[in-house]
């Protein structure tokens, strides 16, 4: 581990992986969920660093470069989930490095206490006795907690859900502490609305934060156009860009999402190329150590 991690220094400091990354006019879309902050110096330097070798943009303007055949060396930011911290700590940042980004929400929970499944999840558990824990894990043939969420992301939505329903109703005094309130919660609306229009981008993460593959037709399609009517009724703008949740996706649900947005964007960690397909973007997560990160645009493949 020593050595690989010496390598990829060396290979940040004498600028060969970044010569890598840009190969070809690789482009890339950068993902972020949460930003504590202790992070908003290492956000600070990707930004640094993004732009002594791309072109930091806006997904207005990838999008555009990408229909008109220059998407070369561009890269843009892009943050999931609606988390506060992305307020509080990354948007600080953003705004004084004047760097564009994509904050993709879930409308029907913004300003409520707690948060996505997702990150509600393990601080449930943690409030459960060892042997319920185990009884909960063994609902999805796990021992802990990473394969067990692992295994809830991909089971089928109606047995997810009912597992999910059984670790609420055994947690029914459930709230955040100020630590996991400070890395989970999310952000309200009038934080939302206070987010310069001309630097932060707003778009959907569906309305609940379902994995749109598993829901049927109707949902589906009550699932996006909520979401965009939402956003438009509490912020006056008209959301054109979508992620994912967990990156789940399918020629069904991107047909659905190219009807109401622009582009949609996966979890699947490649370079976008003349090949993407604006309504599957891949993207890569953001590493918090400059090297990390080099290294991981440098060995992706391009579409």
């Amino acid at each position: 581990m020593f050595l690989k991690t010496t390598v990829k220094r060396a290979l940040h400091s004498s600028g060969v992986a970044r010569t890598l990354a840009r190969r070809d006019g690789a482009s890339f879309i950068l993902a972020a969920h949460v930003v504590q902050e202790e992070e908003a110096e290492p956000l600070a330097d990707v930004i640094r660093l993004v732009r002594r070798s791309f072109s930091l943009v806006s997904l207005d303007e990838m999008l555009d470069a990408l229909r008109a055949g220059r998407c070369r060396n561009l890269a843009t930011l892009t943050f999931d989930d609606g988390l506060r911290n992305q307020v509080t700590v990354a948007y600080d940042v953003l705004a004084g490095l004047r760097a564009p980004a994509t904050f993709y929400v879930c409308p029907a929970l913004v300003g409520t206490p707690f948060s996505t499944w997702t990150w509600e999840l393990e601080p449930r558990l943690s409030r459960m006795s060892a042997p319920r824990q185990r009884e909960i894990y063994a609902r999805g043939s796990a021992d802990s907690l990473g394969p067990f969420l692992q295994t809830l992301k991909e089971m089928p939505l109606a047995r997810r859900e009912a597992i999910w329903a059984e670790i609420v109703s055994a947690t029914p005094h459930f709230s955040f502490t100020p630590e996991e309130a400070r890395l989970f919660g999310l952000m309200g609306w009038a934080e939302l609305a206070s987010l310069d229009s001309s630097l932060i981008t707003i778009g959907s993460h569906t309305h609940t934060h379902v994995d749109l593959p598993q829901v049927d037709d109707t949902r589906l399609e009550s699932e996006l156009a909520a979401s965009k009517a939402m956003l438009r009724e509490q912020l006056g703008r008209e959301a054109r860009h979508f992620a994912y949740p967990n990156g789940s996706h399918d020629p069904r649900t991107a047909g659905a999402v190219a009807r109401h947005f622009d582009s949609g964007v996966t979890m699947e960690p490649r370079a976008v190329g003349p090949g993407s397909d604006p309504r599957c973007l891949p993207r890569v997560h953001i590493q918090w150590d400059a090297h990390e990160l080099v290294w991981a645009l440098a060995r992706t493949g391009r579409d």
